[in-house]
């Protein structure tokens, strides 16, 4: 399931750190909706969120600190390969429609509307895709509790690729000799994500993945990687074979 959720700003601008913004929208609605009944569902400590989501700005202007916002238009793409967290998300946000959101920097903004998306499949075991949001490859050390993220300049990146994806499906239910996915990058560039305060090293830009189309195809419309429900890892596709 793939929804559009359109915000309208108060004032032209929001912080660069704006990913913890839209968790936060995230939270509050399976907060209020049903009286909170699936927020745990969705956010108990270490809790693998099958959904993925995509943020577009109408004329952005990036800076240092904030992204300046020539329209004051936001919208909020959303994807989920689980059909019933598809329909608790819709049903959540759609509950907080016209209500207003507390910002960073003096600002709020309201949702406006909210509608349901065309999803795109995928048919076939090699794809092209651009990536919608930065795809992050993190490694975490549980004894000093600390993470290492890998992009496309680095040699490690490719390895340290399959080893996120495959955690990631055997964890989503797929079995372990249909997990291996393969990565090639097409026209990628690294950038920088400012991150609850944090630099998140990542990759934009686009990708060949070969694989099990019905893994591919999870991953379409779940999103790929570390961090992929919090502003991360969200793809389009462009052609497959």
């Amino acid at each position: 399931m793939k929804f559009l959720v359109e915000f309208d700003l108060e004032r032209e601008k929001i912080p660069i750190d704006y990913r913890s913004c839209f968790l936060s929208v995230f939270k509050t609605c399976l907060s209020s909706a049903n009286d909170g009944k699936y927020f745990q569902e969705y956010y108990e400590p270490a809790k693998e969120k099958p959904y993925t989501w995509s943020v577009v700005f109408d004329k952005p202007k990036f800076s240092k600190d904030a992204v300046n916002i020539t329209g004051k238009h936001i919208k909020l793409m959303v994807s989920t390969s689980d059909t019933k967290s598809g329909f608790i998300l819709f049903s959540a946000f759609s509950a907080y429609c016209r209500k207003k959101f507390p910002l960073p920097m003096d600002n709020s903004m309201r949702m406006t509307r909210i509608a349901q998306l065309k999803e795109q499949n995928v048919s076939s075991n090699r794809i092209l895709i651009k990536m919608l949001e930065p795809l992050c490859v993190r490694k975490h050390d549980e004894s000093t509790n600390k993470d290492w993220y890998y992009s496309t300049k680095q040699d490690e990146f490719e390895t340290e690729f399959k080893r996120v994806i495959k955690e990631q499906l055997i964890a989503a239910g797929f079995a372990e000799n249909m997990s291996n996915v393969d990565i090639s990058p097409v026209n990628s560039r690294t950038v920088i994500i400012k991150f609850y305060g944090i630099n998140v090293e990542s990759s934009l830009g686009d990708f060949i993945l070969e694989g099990n189309k019905a893994v591919l195809n999870y991953l379409l419309k779940s999103g790929m990687g570390s961090r992929k429900s919090a502003g991360f890892g969200c793809f389009k596709l462009i052609a497959e074979e």
